[in-house]
């Protein structure tokens, strides 16, 4: 899950990068990404605006509209953008809140590890961080 707001230039930034990381990783392992704009008391002419704006950046993940700020308040959200990883099983795995390079870093060195672990069949090895924030598992450090 992507929490964004397209008037956030973080959130921009965010997820174009996250759109070209994953660009092979969804096609080849079916991994999903959701975006959340989150932003309070949309207009129809807002939500015009909204889909324009990601037709034009050709992001192709789904992007649901947080209107009310509902979902963001499910899970807690204070900072945009942020991004969750969720289990097969809708469990959080880890939080990314806000963009700031080092957390960014940090977030893709985990889809490293992550991703290179599935391609080697390997499962991901459980820690004492897997239901909030953290950093890359000990001893990963590309």
């Amino acid at each position: 899950l992507y929490f964004c707001n397209n008037e956030s230039e973080d959130s921009i930034c965010g997820i174009e990068e996250l759109a070209e990381y994953f660009e092979e990783h969804i096609i080849e392992e079916k991994y999903q990404v959701i975006m959340i704009n989150t932003r309070k008391d949309l207009k129809e002419e807002d939500i015009t605006k909204i889909k324009e704006f990601w037709t034009n950046k050709k992001i192709s993940f789904t992007i649901l509209l947080d209107s009310q700020e509902e979902v963001s308040n499910l899970y807690n959200i204070e900072v945009l953008p942020t991004t969750i990883f969720l289990a097969k099983n809708l469990v959080v795995k880890r939080v990314y809140p806000g963009l700031i390079s080092k957390q960014q870093n940090l977030m893709f060195q985990y889809l490293s590890y992550f991703l290179e672990a599935k391609e080697k069949g390997k499962e991901t090895p459980k820690d004492d961080c897997d239901d909030g924030v953290c950093g890359p598992p000990s001893g990963y450090d590309k």
